[in-house]
């Protein structure tokens, strides 16, 4: 629906139809009027027409100016735009790249954590190797000092038994010899003096009391 708007333009009243405010209405024609009675105080002789000429021309260069102004910030926007959308295009593979970083990194985590863990296997049965290789030398050296002793054990025993024997063998010989008294060895001393001539006595003459036989050979 269009709106009619009274307005007076250089005391001349002008009847609008338009399809804007009233209120915008008024505001431009009053910005109109002020530029023609301008244009007009700055040149005294001008008429009316010739005033609002000078007005329309300028407002028309306004125009085109903002219309430039417009165009170039239009184009400085589109380049925003487009600088914007690169921006997010690397941000996006900015974005990809570091999700598959982190996928990457929780992925090394895991790696690191299953070495770790194969690395402690590693470390345990190392040591229960070194613990059965220390037991097995420990028996080892538990059966040979148990060999030592049952050799030791063999051996004095073998020793008791031959001093044992060899006492018996000592008593078995004393018991076959018959035993040794004085008065045996008196008699076996006397008979054998008067078996044996003595050196000053004379076998012809036969034998002097106190004296003892003599020796058939002569100095």
């Amino acid at each position: 629906m269009k709106n009619l708007v009274n307005v007076r333009i250089f005391n001349r009243p002008y009847n609008l139809s338009t399809d804007d405010q009233e209120s915008y209405i008024k505001k431009i024609s009053s910005i109109v009027d002020e530029k023609i009675r301008g244009a007009i105080s700055a040149a005294p002789g001008m008429n009316v027409i010739d005033a609002a000429i000078l007005t329309a021309l300028e407002a028309v260069d306004e125009k085109q100016k903002a219309l430039s102004t417009i165009d170039d910030l239009r184009s400085q926007i589109k380049d925003y735009v487009d600088d914007a959308g690169e921006a997010r295009l690397k941000c996006d593979e900015a974005q990809k790249e570091l999700r598959a970083l982190k996928a990457k990194y929780a992925d090394l985590e895991k790696e690191v954590e299953i070495r770790r863990m194969f690395n402690k296997k590693d470390e345990t049965e190392e040591a229960v190797k070194k613990a059965e290789e220390a037991a097995a030398k420990a028996s080892a050296a538990k059966a040979a000092a148990e060999k030592a002793a049952a050799e030791l054990k063999a051996a004095k025993a073998a020793e008791e038994s031959r001093a044992k024997s060899a006492g018996v063998r000592r008593t078995e010989t004393s018991a076959g010899r018959p035993p040794i008294t004085s008065s045996s060895r008196i008699t076996s001393s006397s008979a054998l003096a008067a078996e044996t001539p003595s050196s000053g006595s004379s076998q012809t003459g036969g034998d002097t009391p106190g004296s003892s036989p003599r020796s058939p050979f002569k100095r």
